[in-house]
């Protein structure tokens, strides 16, 4: 919520979708409690940013096929969808920078080698091009800290 906020964004429900985008997939709560909690509206965005990590029968969906389904749908997604989507990645983007930068061994935390990491951040990045000043402005600063990540050496 406070990287929408500084890129500009000052939508309520899309600030209560920011703080609680995380809670479906991570926490077990479900979109219906999240809409009679807060609103539909908040819920709709959440559902928008959520990832399906399990198939119908439980098992776990592959990380490519995930994200190429998330860049599916981004590049038809609303601008409120993007700035969300964009807000989620850029914090993602500046983390792994301060650890790369404090020495910790930060691609050996995720389900893909940093190439294909690197892929899907710069994918989610050309696919947000809502002609909106927040998204523009979220997408600048996300290509900013793509770039010093690109000028690090991998490890």
């Amino acid at each position: 919520a406070w990287i929408l906020q500084r890129a500009g964004c000052s939508d309520e429900t899309l600030l209560a979708a920011a703080l609680l985008h995380d809670v479906v997939e991570d926490c077990g709560l479900s979109l219906q409690a999240l809409a009679e909690e807060f609103s539909p509206d908040v819920a709709r965005l959440v559902d928008q940013l959520s990832e399906r990590k399990a198939d119908a029968d439980g098992r776990p969906r592959p990380w490519e096929v995930r994200k190429r389904e998330h860049l599916e749908h981004l590049a038809h997604a609303s601008p409120a969808v993007q700035a969300l989507f964009l807000a989620d990645k850029l914090h993602n983007l500046e983390s792994i920078a301060f650890d790369l930068e404090a020495g910790d061994d930060v691609w050996a935390r995720f389900n893909a080698p940093r190439e294909r990491l690197m892929w899907y951040y710069r994918a989610v990045v050309d696919a947000c091009t809502a002609d909106d000043p927040c998204v523009r402005t979220l997408v600048a600063a996300c290509r900013d800290v793509l770039a010093k990540l690109d000028a690090t050496q991998p490890g």
